[in-house]
């Protein structure tokens, strides 16, 4: 009786081990697949693809059916049947059903080959299951374009405009970039976009590349680029003069470019012209954009050098709290009467 035991016992913990191993190795796997789904990236090698585990368990950390995503792989690889088999596999097992991803990869591939009917089935159908998933929005209106349902496309987003979502703004608006009629409603989100994205911290961050070319065109966005980058080769050289001429003509072509803005701001602050560097950056700040330190720092200045001494000092404290050290010298010179 207690070597049959000890037989069971031994047994189960064989199990459990094994058991671990694939949850130890699914949670391995995981790290590269969780990754590969953030950068829309699934080159893999084949082994890597072979090898993965999705039974055992069936879904990754973020409730993501395993299947889906080695179907993928498999799609990315040129492996289509293996990839339509699992993505039938994940239906009919329904792991995770609303997230409706395996409708979504169906959609992509009927996209991909032209089936329009199937797309726009498997397209509507994840979106209706999942409507602000950006992945399912991309191909609902890839397959209402191919359509040529331009109006379904815009009163589809009104729907899901709300709450903000940025990536979900930008796949409708890069949308809409190929209508040759006015799209009224189009620029009206884009220049919402525009208001919306004032303080986002990179510099070429796509949904205002597509706004802007929304409004203004794609050829005036590019004459921009090529006009933006004399530009700051002649400010890097600290050659004012010259960058600010070409700063004005950005301005000219595209107003509500903030960046513009600040660049000339510091050019006309180096050429002395404080009362338009003045204007420019209140101008910024009116418009929703945050000023940094060192910027808040060159408005004080310019400030103070308009006889605007309270509001010059106020600028200069500010910068000061915010950290910048150049502001303490100039409130020890400028502003040693005015206490904070």
């Amino acid at each position: 009786m207690k070597k049959t035991l000890n037989y069971i016992i031994l047994l189960l913990l064989i199990i459990s081990c094994y058991g671990f191993i694939r949850i130890f190795n699914s949670y391995s796997q995981q790290l590269s697949i969780l990754s590969d789904l953030n950068e829309d990236r699934w080159e893999r090698p084949i082994e890597f693809i072979e090898s993965m585990e999705v039974d055992f368990p069936n879904l990754t950390a973020t409730a993501l059916p395993l299947k889906a995503a080695k179907a993928q792989y498999y799609l990315y690889n040129d492996s289509v049947a293996k990839g339509m088999t699992l993505i039938d596999e994940v239906i009919a097992e329904k792991s995770n059903p609303f997230i409706m991803l395996p409708e979504a990869l169906k959609a992509k591939y009927y996209n991909t080959i032209g089936q329009k009917d199937s797309a726009y089935y498997y397209s509507r159908k994840a979106s209706n299951g999942l409507p602000r998933n950006p992945f399912h929005l991309a191909e609902l209106i890839r397959s209402l374009n191919t359509e040529q349902k331009k109006d379904s496309i815009d009163e589809y987003f009104k729907q899901i405009k709300y709450p903000y979502q940025r990536q979900v703004w930008r796949i409708y608006l890069a949308a809409t970039l190929g209508d040759d009629l006015d799209n009224e409603f189009a620029k009206q989100t884009a220049f919402e976009a525009i208001e919306l994205t004032q303080n986002i911290n990179e510099k070429n961050d796509l949904l205002r590349i597509t706004a802007f070319m929304k409004i203004y065109g794609r050829d005036i966005f590019k004459r921009a680029l090529e006009i933006e980058s004399k530009a700051n080769s002649y400010f890097n050289q600290d050659n004012f003069e010259e960058a600010k001429i070409l700063y004005e003509d950005l301005l000219n072509l595209i107003p509500i470019n903030f960046i513009y803005k600040e660049n000339l701001a510091v050019c006309l602050f180096n050429l002395k012209d404080f009362e338009g560097s003045a204007k420019l950056l209140e101008e910024v700040e009116s418009e929703g954009h945050v000023l940094d330190e060192s910027q808040i720092f060159l408005l004080g200045v310019s400030l103070h050098n308009i006889n605007r001494i309270s509001d010059a000092c106020d600028r200069l404290f500010e910068s000061q709290r915010l950290g910048f050290k150049e502001a303490t010298t100039a409130i020890r010179i400028l502003c040693n009467t005015i206490t904070e």
